[in-house]
C-alpha cells in the first residue's frame, strides 16, 4: 500500500477498545481474510506536524511513529497536509529536515503536501503555498520523492513546482487524483516520473472521471 494512514487506524482501534500489541497486525487479523500472510508492507503517511514535533523543544516524535519505525513492514512519509499548513513554522521545517535526513531508508518521501481549496480547509492559500514550497525544498535537498495532495488548485501547484525548480523527472506520487484524463495526461507530460494515485474512489459506480484515468493511464 503506497499511501495509508495508520494514525487513523490506530485511533479507531483504541476508540473501539482494541489495545495492546502491534496495531497493524491486529487490524489485518480483524478482517478475517488471512491478510497477515499476504500483506507485503505499506507506506504510512504522517502529515500532521503534531506527530513529529512533540516534546518541549519540538524535536520528538509520537509513540505511533516510533512504533511504525520498529515495524519492518512499515515505511514512512513525513510532511504537512495543506489542512495543517498554518501549523508549520520554520522550527517545524527544520525538524522535518532533520528527521528525514537521519531516517533515510525508513522515511521514503516528503508529504503529503500541496494545496486544498475544498470548503473544509480554512487555511489561506498563501499559507498553503509557503508550506508546500518549503517542503519541496526539503525534498530536493535530500533527494527524496514528493507525495502530493492537490485539490482544486492545480495551476497553483504547477507554479510552486516550477518556482522551486523541481525537475521534470523528479519522482512524485500524485495522491488521490480526481481530475480528468486530460489533466492526468498533461501532468504525465510535464512530470513523466510521477505516479498517479487512485484510491478506493475507483470502486464507486458514479466516479466516471476516475474510471477513465484508470483505463488510460499506463500501469507503470
Amino acid at each position: 500500500d503506497s499511501h495509508c494512514h495508520l494514525d487513523f487506524l490506530a485511533r479507531k482501534l483504541v476508540k473501539a477498545g482494541n489495545v495492546g500489541g502491534n496495531f497493524l497486525m491486529r487490524s489485518l487479523q480483524s478482517d478475517g481474510e488471512g491478510l497477515e500472510a499476504k500483506f507485503g508492507g505499506c507506506i504510512a503517511n504522517f502529515c500532521d506536524p503534531w506527530d513529529w514535533t512533540q516534546g518541549q523543544r519540538g524535536d520528538e516524535v509520537s509513540s505511533l511513529i516510533e512504533g511504525c519505525c520498529a515495524d519492518e513492514m512499515v515505511f514512512l512519509t513525513l510532511g504537512c497536509h495543506p489542512h495543517f499548513a498554518d501549523r508549520l513554522d520554520q522550527d517545524g521545517i527544520n525538524q522535518l529536515r532533520r528527521l528525514a535526513e537521519s531516517s533515510k531508508g525508513q522515511v521514503v518521501a516528503i508529504g503529503e503536501c500541496g494545496f486544498d481549496t475544498s470548503p473544509k480547509n480554512k487555511v489561506p492559500l498563501e499559507v498553503q503555498k509557503q508550506a508546500f514550497g518549503a517542503q519541496a525544498e526539503v525534498a530536493l535537498d535530500l533527494s527524496l520523492p514528493l507525495v502530493l495532495h492537490i485539490r482544486g488548485a492545480e495551476e497553483e501547484a504547477w507554479q510552486v513546482l516550477r518556482s522551486k525548480q523541481v525537475p521534470s523527472d523528479w519522482p512524485m506520487h500524485y495522491h488521490c487524483f480526481k481530475g480528468s484524463i486530460e489533466q492526468a495526461e498533461q501532468w504525465m507530460r510535464d512530470y513523466p516520473a510521477s505516479k498517479i494515485g487512485l484510491t478506493g474512489l475507483v470502486t464507486f459506480p458514479k466516479a466516471r472521471q476516475v474510471h477513465e484515468v484508470a483505463r488510460h493511464i499506463p500501469l507503470e
